[in-house]
């Protein structure tokens, strides 16, 4: 039986079975056929293990995080769109905006910006942040909330609190809004948090942190540590190949471990 495509709550389903059987009927053909299911059950969860996961990321990408086929995929165009947001969604262009009193021409920065990654969802989380920054209501304020969150007095998960509170009112308080912008602003420190893959992440490393899904300064901070973390396991193998240049490396190393939607493993 292939297990691949197995949930991890199927496996420990699979696991407890096969662990009854061999308590309840030791030495027969079953419990044979038991053993052998907990054989592929280990193996299969080893596969998806951090340890795992760095073989496999080498399996996918021979030269790592330099790899040609890697940097294509996964690296360039969250480069490409950090550069654009630093040069573009600078404090100057804030004040520009806000001098000419027309928020439209950076209300069409930040849509270009998000469109230049995927890493926002495409056929949904996009077009309702579009549609909410495009009305003349709210272009003004949410552009006031945006240079606040990427150039605003704090560290940048008060920031993100801060934001998030005034998508609130917009009813697009999600993770992934406010993180794109501080992971494309501050690459080398700060983490775009995908939640489905950010929660799968998290069982696959068997680290301590309990996800909920109101963004908030504290567990900003913690899904930061968590980053630093990963980053610490790659740099731990002594493996140059593994040495991340950026958060953006790191969090396609994840993406790789919990891939979500029509990637999902």
């Amino acid at each position: 039986m292939d297990l691949t495509n197995l949930s991890r709550a199927d496996l420990h389903k699979m696991r407890r079975h096969a662990d009854e059987m061999m308590k309840k009927q030791p030495g027969s053909s079953d419990a044979l056929r038991a053993e052998q299911r907990l054989a592929e059950i280990d193996e299969e969860q080893a596969r998806r293990s951090m340890p795992g996961n760095i073989d496999s990321f080498l399996v996918k990408f021979p030269l790592g995080f330099e790899d040609p086929a890697y940097i294509k995929a996964e690296r360039k165009d969250k480069a490409d769109a950090s550069d654009a947001c630093l040069e573009e969604l600078s404090p100057e262009a804030f004040l520009a905006a806000k001098e000419s009193g027309d928020p439209a021409p950076l209300i069409d920065v930040v849509k270009r910006i998000v469109s230049m990654t995927n890493l926002i969802q495409g056929s949904f989380e996009k077009p309702k942040l579009f549609d909410a920054i495009r009305d003349e209501r709210n272009s003004a304020p949410f552009l006031a909330a945006l240079e606040d969150l990427m150039h605003g007095p704090g560290d940048a998960p008060d920031r993100l609190e801060r934001f998030s509170s005034y998508m609130h009112a917009l009813g697009l308080r999600k993770w992934t809004y406010g993180t794109y912008f501080l992971f494309l602003s501050d690459r080398k420190n700060c983490m775009f948090v995908k939640p489905e893959g950010l929660k799968e992440a998290l069982e696959i490393a068997a680290y301590p942190l309990e996800y909920h899904s109101t963004p908030t300064a504290a567990l900003y901070r913690r899904i930061m540590e968590f980053a630093i973390w990963v980053e610490a396991k790659l740099l731990d193998t002594k493996d140059e190949r593994l040495d991340p240049k950026s958060m953006i490396d790191v969090q396609s190393f994840i993406w790789h471990m919990a891939p979500t939607g029509k990637w999902a493993k």
